[in-house]
């Protein structure tokens, strides 16, 4: 979702619960000058995060939230599916099936495997199917 967003010129600052205050509140006002979209990604709600500058976290207390939960079995295939067709590998069912139940649940886990899924098969001249992806979870 990151590159997605800067790729539309927007600007991203991941980990911005450690970022020092100043540069937040910085980017927000720039951000608000330019109308250039600020995304602040963190594992935490602003709430959490350790604010010194009031003007700042009263911004963030007005700002739009949202909460992206980890992908659920369905969303794990889609991702699977679509990221290895995009790479012009398809995935078995019985391989997809195996995979979702074993896979880190997130969105990090599910592009790593389907980039390595990939390269493997690529380099074994094999499709990915249940053998493939028990190597690949395996490594």
């Amino acid at each position: 979702m990151a590159r997605y967003f800067s790729g539309q010129n927007g600007r991203v600052i991941d980990e911005a619960q450690a970022a020092p205050a100043e540069t937040l509140f910085n980017a927000w006002n720039r951000s608000q000058e330019s109308g250039v979209p600020l995304l602040l990604i963190s594992r935490w709600q602003p709430a959490e995060w350790n604010i010194s500058l009031p003007d700042l976290h009263s911004r963030l207390g007005a700002a739009l939230l949202l909460d992206i939960a980890p992908p659920d079995d369905e969303m794990i295939e889609q991702l699977l599916q679509k990221q290895l067709t995009d790479r012009g590998a398809a995935i078995s069912m019985d391989a997809l099936s195996y995979v979702k139940r074993r896979i880190e649940r997130s969105f990090a886990a599910i592009e790593k495997f389907a980039r390595s899924a990939n390269a493997m098969a690529l380099a074994e001249n094999a499709p990915v199917n249940l053998t493939l992806v028990k190597k690949v979870l395996e490594s």
